[in-house]
């Protein structure tokens, strides 16, 4: 009988249930809404991992999961107490944040990750079950260099270009069309009458990185600063425990990072300035693959190509910068 094993990823913007068997193979997956719970109710957190899983488990699925790797800030018991009422479940893990996203990023157990997602991050992991943490304080006191943190400030640059404040922004407009409203100052109720300022703040992220594309200076200047932002996070860290220069790799993980040069070039700058020696990756798939790459890991030593290619064929869909 096959044996089949969950993968889950969840954070402030979405929920991804991963279902995957013992020869890691892709089998199915769902997505529900945010589950952090420090910005969305219970019962919210319950409604997204309900239509995660029942988007992911496929029409009469009974089999039983060998191991369900969570990777989650919201209750992760409350997860498996909602998939055990639709299939027993033999075993679960917490599979920590930055864990899923070095072992998705460069199939390493030891490694730097410079996470940038609706939030932000630095984590030093260490043969995956050690992990130490920098950063991470939320949208209303850091986050540097986060989506949140750059939607923020595009906001900002589209305010003072507004007000005659600051130098003129292609922001202003791209905002006044995204919030579909004729007089700029329109947005400001829109904003605070949201209850979930933190999730629309942080799509103008998009935004942004659109006009950086463009070559709007606000615009490519907020991505450099975000850059910089995160390697002061990532090199503090790297300082703070000692984490010797050779041998251990940064990879950066989060939507942030994708297609956004400005800000990756400038971050892999800053940290090489301090360690020239050090590698510095753009991740191959979605933190979510981080169970699989997990459990690849129990079967053999080390991902040699011939198990990142099956890697990168059974799970094309989850590969973080697809071609």
């Amino acid at each position: 009988m096959k044996k089949y094993f969950l993968g889950v990823d969840g954070g402030g913007t979405k929920l991804l249930s991963l279902l995957f068997d013992e020869d890691l193979n892709f089998i199915s997956s769902g997505v529900g809404g945010p589950i952090n719970p420090n910005f969305s109710t219970l019962d919210q957190v319950k409604e997204s991992m309900i239509q995660s899983i029942t988007g992911c488990l496929p029409e009469g699925f009974r089999e039983p999961i060998q191991c369900c790797h969570i990777t989650m800030p919201g209750p992760a018991e409350l997860y498996v107490e909602l998939l055990s009422e639709r299939c027993p479940v033999i075993e679960s893990r917490r599979l920590s944040e930055g864990g899923a996203c070095l072992l998705a990023g460069i199939q390493k157990k030891t490694g730097i990750v410079a996470l940038a997602g609706t939030g932000s991050g630095a984590f030093y992991i260490v043969d995956i079950e050690r992990m130490y943490h920098l950063g991470g304080w939320g949208s209303l006191v850091g986050d540097e260099g986060s989506g949140y943190d750059i939607g923020a400030k595009g906001l900002r640059a589209a305010i003072y270009s507004y007000d005659g404040r600051g130098p003129k922004t292609v922001l202003e407009e791209m905002f006044k069309s995204y919030f579909q409203v004729e007089d700029f100052v329109e947005i400001r109720s829109i904003i605070y009458k949201n209850p979930n300022y933190r999730s629309t703040l942080s799509k103008l992220c998009l935004l942004v990185l659109q006009a950086a594309r463009q070559g709007d200076p606000c615009a490519v200047n907020i991505m450099k600063e975000a850059g910089k932002d995160m390697a002061l996070q990532v090199t503090t860290l790297m300082k703070r425990e000692g984490v010797p220069e050779k041998g251990v790799d940064i990879v950066v993980s989060g939507s942030v990072w994708k297609k956004n040069s400005h800000m990756f070039d400038s971050f892999k700058q800053e940290v090489q300035n301090l360690y020239p020696r050090i590698v510095v990756s753009k991740p191959l798939f979605e933190p979510a693959v981080g169970s699989v790459v997990f459990e690849a890991f129990r079967l053999y030593d080390e991902i040699d190509n011939d198990r990142r290619n099956h890697l990168k064929e059974q799970f094309q869909g989850f590969l973080y910068d697809p071609v």
